[in-house]
């Protein structure tokens, strides 16, 4: 796509410069021992003896004496005297040994303003203690960390609240273009080919009408033409900003030199929806949105970046409030820390999977009252947020000493593998079963059984459980566990919403009388059993199921915003009480008397069959004509259909 906008060309600050400069040269050759004096030493420029000279001192003497030191030279003091640009090489060292180079590289793009701070690394990992999901830690609360660091060296007088910066360089800085803010409702049109048919944002509806309202820019990633969307990426077509993804969230393998593919779905700030996003901002009122490319199927579009545009690059939110003269937006800087998260008492962020009489559980650690309570990861199997299993020996560990399904456990193996029963006076609650790496120290394939004893709560977060099996009441939600693949619901059971399971492809079997409060934006979901006699409140946003079955007695409220749903029976006895915006839907099998089609075919313009009995349907079948102005294909007995 051509460029959208006439480029400033106002530079940078001169001390900016020098520190983008200083970044790229470590991205480009890492320090690395011997590596890091060499940069230091092509970066350093000392400070004259005749500017220490100037500087009052003690005496040699008066030194010597309080110091107990020996004297030092003044070429040695040039040596040793630490620089800007020292603290920055040093400060990404660091970070880079603690937390890694994707870590390192993430905070070197988003909080490079004080990376020339002696006590910069220090900082970000006191409030960041945790190396798993550190980059996520990062984003997730971006807004928290950035604000809490820059009172920080704002109060000790290390740094002074800048003037706003050229917003243009700033976004090349991140490989971006930036355009607007726009005054022509076709310079906006254009960046409508850049989104899938069903992805295209509202505002190209009513360009003028949006413009009216709202300041509109556009950021536009330098590649955005060749990154393929997350759900059309192979092997073949990985660009290097894919690359680099898939790296951040663990999906390289160094060893093999390969990247994981398997089941990777759309997510709001991966390369492609973030390749080309729409800013806007409020002519009048405090409100920011920024839209996604995969408008329509990740959660939350209108917020990527968590509306943060120093999220892609420090500096760039304050830049472009000024350029659309909405400065006093800045002071809008929502800080507390993100869902999901808590504080401990030194002010660290850990990412928490659920709490309990305010103890938060979270990876390999429990924080209660600020508290942080760990076990070292390379000693202990992970079974649950609560639950953990000794590497060598039989020994048990439950962070959560209060667990009220369980006060009783057997550790048992066999050659099937290895078995964890837990029990409540003396009946069984659940048992894990799983199997060991041949090194000993990679637990695998992990299975969960819940009994109508067991009260389990929320089965969530969990990233190495692959199958669930549920009898009871003791569920809720069963959401965001990364490796389950497989769920099976016995009779009578009820559950909560069973939601954002990446791997999910299947639920095996619902139980009848069983209650569901929603099966919703699982990517990979792709078949339910025939429901018989299931109560579920809502199946949505599953954009690989594509056949639906509601025998007699079931009842759902709704089916809706199912990208590949293509077909659904409805048959005596069952009801389904609204059917909407499933883009794919063309056939609708109806033998009951209840179902109205008229308002499906409204909000499912798409729909071209519908199989019905005409004993109870004559009364429609005019309208449905009328409705369609064309043929439509009518069954002539209870389940025989005809082609149109």
């Amino acid at each position: 796509m051509a460029s959208h906008h006439e480029t400033l060309q106002n530079p940078p600050a001169e001390s900016d410069a020098e520190r983008w400069n200083v970044l790229t040269q470590i991205e480009q050759n890492p320090p690395q021992g011997e590596g890091l004096v060499e940069l230091e030493n092509s970066l350093v420029s000392a400070p004259t003896p005749e500017t220490l000279d100037e500087q009052p001192t003690e005496t040699p003497d008066k030194q010597l004496t309080e110091t107990h030191m020996p004297l030092i030279t003044t070429a040695e003091i040039e040596r040793e005297t630490p620089t800007p640009q020292k603290h920055i090489a040093e400060n990404y060292k660091r970070l880079k040994k603690r937390r890694g180079e994707a870590f390192a590289k993430a905070v070197r793009g988003t909080l490079s303003t004080f990376a020339d701070q002696p006590d910069f690394a220090e900082k970000v990992l006191q409030l960041i203690p945790n190396k798993h999901e550190a980059v996520a830690t990062l984003q997730d609360n971006f807004d928290y960390i950035n604000v809490t660091i820059r009172e920080f060296y704002e109060k000790e007088g290390a740094i002074q609240q800048e003037a706003p910066k050229n917003p243009y360089e700033l976004a090349k800085r991140a490989g971006y273009e930036l355009a607007g803010p726009f005054d022509d409702a076709k310079q906006i049109r254009q960046y409508a080919s850049d989104f899938r048919k069903n992805e295209k944002l509202c505002t190209f509806n009513d360009v003028e009408g949006r413009m009216s309202t709202y300041h509109i820019l556009w950021l536009r990633h330098k590649n955005a033409d060749d990154i393929p969307a997350a759900d059309e990426l192979t092997a073949n077509n990985l660009t290097d900003e894919w690359k680099q993804y898939l790296k951040e969230i663990n999906r390289y393998d160094q060893a093999t030199d390969t990247y994981n593919l398997t089941n990777l779905s759309p997510k709001r700030e991966d390369p492609y929806g973030t390749s080309s996003m729409s800013v806007q901002i409020a002519r009048q009122g405090t409100h920011v949105s920024i839209k996604n490319r995969y408008n329509h199927t990740v959660g939350n579009p209108d917020s990527t970046l968590g509306n943060n545009l120093d999220r892609l690059v420090d500096g760039l939110r304050y830049a472009v409030y000024a350029k659309v003269g909405r400065e006093d937006l800045r002071g809008h800087e929502g800080i507390g820390v993100a869902a999901g998260y808590i504080a401990d008492n030194a002010g660290g962020l850990h990412r928490y999977y659920y709490e309990a009489d305010n103890t938060y559980y979270g990876w390999y650690e429990m924080i209660k009252n600020g508290e942080v309570t760990s076990l070292p990861e390379n000693e202990y199997f992970y079974l649950s947020p609560e639950l953990y299993v000794k590497k060598s020996g039989d020994e048990v560990v439950s962070l959560d000493k209060n667990m009220y399904d369980l006060d009783k456990f057997e550790l048992t193996e066999d050659k099937n593998g290895h078995k964890l029963a837990c029990y409540k006076f003396g009946e069984l609650t659940r048992a894990y079963t799983y199997s060991v790496d041949e090194q000993g120290q990679k637990l695998e394939n992990l299975k969960l059984s819940v009994t109508q004893a067991a009260k389990v709560g929320n089965i969530s977060d969990n990233p190495v459980l692959t199958s669930l099996s549920v009898e009871g009441n003791g569920v809720d939600d069963i959401s965001f566990n990364s490796a389950l693949t497989s769920i099976s619901i016995a009779n009578s059971s009820r559950l909560g919403h069973i939601s954002h399971n990446p791997a999910l492809t299947s639920i095996s079997s619902i139980g009848e009388l069983a209650h569901i409060s929603s099966i919703s934006n699982n990517p990979n979901l792709i078949s339910l059993p025939n429901l018989k006699g299931v109560d579920i409140s809502y199946i949505s946003h599953n954009p690989s199921l594509t056949w639906i079955a509601a025998e007699k007695g079931t009842t759902i409220s709704g089916v809706f915003n199912n990208q590949a749903l293509n077909s659904i029976l409805i048959d005596e006895g069952a009801k389904i009480e609204r059917i909407d915006d499933n883009p794919a839907l063309v056939s609708i099998y109806d033998f009951t008397g209840y179902f109205n089609l008229i308002p499906a075919m409204i909000n499912n313009p798409q729909l071209e069959h519908i199989h019905f009995d005409t004993k109870r349907h004559n009364s429609l079948v005019q309208q449905i004509k009328n409705f369609f102005k064309r043929k439509m294909l009518l069954a002539k007995n209870r389940r025989s259909t005809t082609d149109e």
